[in-house]
């Protein structure tokens, strides 16, 4: 096939990859070029490999040699050499000198090649926003409102404060893209650990930062800005050899299970001093003991939090002040959140209800695919056996979509192969227990078949973000259940009525809760140490148990009083353990 190229041509310059390397226990991945668009600045015809090839200069300074030839074995004019392929009709590295360096750097030069990366940041960044027209149509990409405002109420904070923060950003909002325009603009150039609850998110966000995003194509860092060196912690680290990569990098990222517990406890202060930030993504893990015991290491050194959900089912608080709250309301309404109708069966029997779910769930998985939606239907359960019942169902009932089961004791290979069968449509059924794990990322599960109902908002609210999500080709959410169901939590049972309208419900329920969050979370952070704190009990912050004990309180309303004198009111024989006055409230 024969292609010829002339000034003002634009052509793609595919990705180009380094090699991934092994430092330690850890992997190390970077992205030496983006893929992107180019104009041809001029064109001039050389000889490579015995060949005639084209010798193109791009108007943004770069020189490629594209060949037809399959070998090169001699030496080149310009930045690389591209050949084209036939069968892909496509673009493809032969040769790179910024790919031949970056692969030949030892440590030492990959440390000061990192210090290079932060450099060519700064100064780049610009707040460009998402443009629609009177339609609601985009017509200039860019951040989203949610993403801008996170992002200001993130400097705002660290101009005066390096406490704990949190930022509330709805499924769908893009938190993740956050991050990002937080590491790169915010964050001068200081190295970031990041950390996930679980190995599919780990490896979805580390590839999030490889890539940067949507950041270069929103032309909201510059071109030239160079992509950052990510570190990805896949095992537990032994000793501090085990951390001699982290220089190395300008972000990793990793699970609380790999940093946070077993041997990497002896050295997770180590491990904060070679960071200078910490970003906590799916915050609403943080009030477990392992999440607390690792943040407080960071103590004094910017910490923020990202979630949907800051409530939890246990009642445990996620602390960290809420600096920056995007209602649900207004993901509805923007559009990032796909709207959600409830479709209700009934029936007081479990085994006639199960029957009813699968057949109403199939017969909308039908029908989308029929009205053109790439649609796949997601059955929750809540325990493996459970899930094992409900699966021979769907496999009974519909083997030409072929169900899937994942669950806690499938296997990992099974697990990915029962994955892939979903991204390729081989199957278009999954069933499985919770959500099949927090972030699994795939906008086409658009149908819910709940066959044992959620207990809690928080949980509900996660789940429900997997069906919400934007994309091509999908329509809006559908969620099946049985309204009979006499387990349904009496703080639930408004969304478990025949004409429940999920989009308000839900939105007026998270709203409420985060309201409710936010206020207690001030308060707390307002209450002041009256007591004079010492070894024995060194706690500095109220905890929020406190505020809800479970044995019997006695309050007394005593009008007026002077609250910092209440230990003159004490019998000598009483010994306080913590005493906090709030002069705010108070």
């Amino acid at each position: 096939m024969s292609v010829s190229y002339k000034k003002g041509d634009k052509i793609l310059i595919p990705e180009l990859r380094a090699r991934t390397q092994t430092i330690g226990a850890s992997k190390v991945s970077h992205l030496v070029r983006s893929r992107s668009l180019e104009t041809i600045g001029k064109v001039e015809q050389t000889k490579l490999g015995g060949r005639w090839a084209s010798k193109l200069f791009l108007e943004c300074g770069e020189i490629y040699i594209i060949t037809f030839s399959k070998t090169i074995r001699e030496d080149y004019e310009g930045d690389g050499v591209l050949s084209f392929d036939d069968e892909l009709g496509q673009l493809k590295w032969m040769k790179s000198r910024s790919l031949d360096r970056y692969n030949n750097f030892d440590e030492q030069n990959l440390r000061l090649y990192v210090d290079t990366v932060r450099r060519s940041w700064e100064d780049k960044f610009i707040f460009k926003t998402e443009k629609l027209d009177d339609d609601g149509r985009v017509i200039s990409e860019g951040l989203r409102p949610p993403q801008v405002g996170a992002l200001y109420a993130i400097g705002a904070h660290w101009a005066i404060s390096n406490s704990s923060a949190t930022i509330i950003m709805p499924t769908g909002t893009g938190k993740t893209e956050t991050m990002l325009a937080t590491m790169v603009s915010a964050c001068n150039g200081g190295r970031v650990l990041v950390i996930v609850p679980s190995d599919s998110l780990r490896s979805q966000t580390a590839e999030k930062f490889i890539t940067l995003g949507l950041l270069k194509k929103f032309e909201a860092l510059g071109k030239n800005s160079l992509n950052p060196v990510v570190g990805v912690m896949k095992r537990r680290p032994i000793s501090p050899d085990c951390l001699g990569f982290i220089e190395c990098c300008n972000i990793v990222v990793a699970t609380m299970s790999t940093i946070g517990q077993g041997t990497s406890l002896g050295l997770t202060t180590q491990i904060a001093s070679n960071f200078d930030y910490l970003f906590i993504d799916e915050a609403h893990h943080v009030p477990a003991s392992t999440w607390q015991n690792f943040r407080e290491s960071f103590k004094g050194k910017p910490v923020i939090q990202f979630t949907a959900t800051p409530f939890r089912r246990d009642g445990k608080i996620v602390d960290g002040k809420v600096i920056f709250n995007y209602p649900l309301s207004l993901a509805q309404k923007s559009g990032y959140f796909k709207p959600i109708e409830f479709k209700p069966i009934f029936s007081l029997d479990f085994e006639k209800a199960d029957q009813m779910i699968a057949t109403s769930a199939i017969d909308v998985l039908q029908g989308d695919l029929e009205a053109g939606h790439d649609h796949l239907l997601m059955a929750r359960c809540d325990s493996i056996r459970r899930a094992e019942m409900v699966f021979n169902l769907y496999e009974k009932l519909c083997p030409e979509f072929c169900p899937v089961l994942v669950t806690s004791k499938t296997g990992k290979v099974d697990r990915l192969l029962r994955t892939k069968q979903l991204f390729s449509r081989t199957s278009r059924i999954l069933v499985c227990v919770d959500m099949f794990g927090e972030g699994f990322d795939l906008p086409n599960l658009k149908i819910a078949a709940v066959h044992d109902i959620h207990k809690s908002l928080s949980i509900l609210l996660q789940f429900t973000g997997r069906f919400t999500r934007t994309a091509r080709s999908v329509g809006g959410a559908k969620i099946i259940a049985n309204i009979g169901n006499v387990n349904v939590s009496s703080a639930l049972e408004r969304l478990y009525s025949e004409d429940a309208d999920w989009n308000t419900l839900l939105s007026e329920y998270s709203s409420e809760a985060i309201k409710s969050h936010s206020q207690l979370i001030e308060f707390l952070q307002n209450c002041k140490r009256l007591d004079e704190d010492d070894e024995k009990n060194p706690v500095q912050y109220i905890s929020p148990e406190v505020l809800n004990p479970k044995f019997s309180l006695v309050a007394f309303d005593g009008g007026s009083a002077n609250l910092k004198n209440f230990h003159y009111g004490l019998p000598r024989h009483e010994e306080v353990r913590g005493a906090w006055f709030n002069e705010v409230e108070g």
